[in-house]
């Protein structure tokens, strides 16, 4: 075969292959053997990462070739477009129609299914029941987790019975989503809130990792606007020498709207989600907005109950100009430079073309210090010295939780620090690492206090 030329070829293909080997398999293909199979058709067009990228998440999730173990999957819009598709849609439908009855029969009280059920009860072979299994597992809210040809019953299920096809199937997904939104909103005794006409202080809540992108969203912001936009790490938002929390405290009081930056990296980040919990308590508007990968669908809950925006669809970003009251002059421009943002994160997995940056991060919260895998592979013996007068890590944290054996992509390792009164001393050490060549690396730290 020749290489592909346009996304949309290498789209047909490559979701038909992902689809045959589950078939064939029961199991979704790794993305390491993608990626070695057909790199010289997809590297023209950015290779495996990259093409998947442009299909969308909500069709396929790909992890990185560098990992053995993380796959290439398939999303149910996707799945039902491949040939020989039929009678797996057909068997998740049905496996879906048994977990709701199962569910009504518990009460809802540990209610699971298992391959031998779905064998025996739908007449099909194991085969199919696995792969019956792993799109209940992989689907959106039915399944309460599980694994090993098992699956436990989420409340979604309920409100399965009787589902007669996918359109059915997603259209009472969304209806749970309105619910679950409905719910949160009045949780918080509230109706929808919307941004003052035009927002006058606006806390721009983001990931230090994200700080590049949230830097223009916040120019652009202001330039289309008359708000203040705060945005902590931005040289000079916080006056030199300020209490840093004390700063970022008094910002998020004095905000009328709130902006929340969600990417994949951001909504595992402790800081982030404080600074959300504090803008979702004080009753004002907020606004979140994904970028970088991170699908409207997948925002985690609370905020996954809110309505977000997407910074790299121009509808999304006009939207969240008017909800703003500012004025982005070139809407498709501004999508564009956001993705190309996106895209040089350093947290961001390298394209299959380019070898993998490798490191590990370090920052600084108020009870403690955080180390962060920023690879797109694990690395292993990770360790963290610092200047041994002014050491600030609890000696039991750093006699058990030092060094550290492996480290996973984008995992964080908390380290809990000794409290001090006033203004902390800054840190200064290296932190340490074994990466997957099995080469020893290490990066100089500066921690402020």
């Amino acid at each position: 075969m020749e290489p592909f030329a346009r996304v949309e070829d290498a789209q047909q293909f490559l979701e038909q292959r992902v689809y045959d080997h589950f078939r064939q398999t029961s199991d979704w293909p790794r993305a390491r053997d993608f990626d070695l199979d057909y790199h010289e058709l997809l590297d023209p067009l950015g290779g495996l990462e990259v093409v998947c990228r442009q299909i969308g998440t909500e069709r396929i999730s790909c992890g990185s070739p560098v990992s053995a173990s993380d796959r290439v999957a398939l999303r149910l819009p996707a799945l039902a477009t491949c040939e020989g598709a039929e009678p797996d849609v057909a068997n998740f439908l049905a496996a879906v129609r048994l977990a709701a009855d199962r569910y009504h029969a518990a009460r809802g009280e540990d209610a699971d299914l298992n391959v031998a059920d779905l064998v025996e009860t739908l007449k099909i072979d194991e085969l199919a029941a696995r792969r019956a299994i792993e799109l209940i597992l992989s689907g959106s809210g039915v399944s309460g987790g599980g694994g090993g040809g098992r699956v436990s019953i989420a409340l979604l299920a309920s409100r399965m019975r009787g589902v007669a096809s996918l359109e059915d199937y997603h259209a009472r997904v969304a209806a749970d989503v309105e619910r679950r939104q409905a719910l949160a909103q009045a949780a918080a005794g509230r109706s929808v809130r919307r941004p003052p006409q035009p927002a006058r202080r606006i806390f721009l809540s983001h990931a230090a990792h994200d700080a590049t992108l949230a830097h223009y969203l916040a120019d652009v912001i202001r330039q289309g606007s008359q708000a203040a936009v705060f945005v902590a790490s931005k040289a000079g938002d916080i006056p030199t020498g300020s209490d840093w929390l004390g700063a970022i405290e008094e910002e998020l009081k004095k905000a009328d709207t709130y902006v929340l930056l969600l990417t994949p990296f951001s909504v595992k980040r402790f800081w982030l989600w404080y600074e959300s919990g504090a803008a979702w308590m004080s009753e004002r508007p907020f606004v979140p907005v994904t970028a970088a990968g991170l699908a409207k669908a997948d925002v985690p809950y609370p905020l996954g109950a809110l309505q977000a925006l997407a910074l790299e669809d121009r509808g999304d970003a006009a939207q969240l100009a008017r909800d703003l009251g500012a004025t982005i002059a070139d809407v498709d421009r501004f999508c564009e430079t956001v993705t190309g943002l996106c895209e040089s994160l350093p947290w961001r997995e390298a394209p299959a073309l380019t070898r993998p940056a490798i490191s590990v991060t370090l920052e600084r919260h108020p009870d403690r210090l955080v180390l962060t895998n920023v690879s797109p592979a694990p690395v292993r013996a990770v360790n963290l010295t610092l200047d041994e007068s002014k050491n600030p890590i609890i000696e039991a944290e750093r006699t058990e939780k030092l060094p550290v054996p492996v480290l996973e992509p984008g995992q964080d390792w908390p380290l809990l620090i000794a409290l001090t009164m006033g203004h902390a001393p800054p840190y200064h050490g290296a932190v340490e690492w074994v990466d997957p060549a099995g080469r020893r690396q290490s990066r100089e730290v500066f921690v402020e206090g």
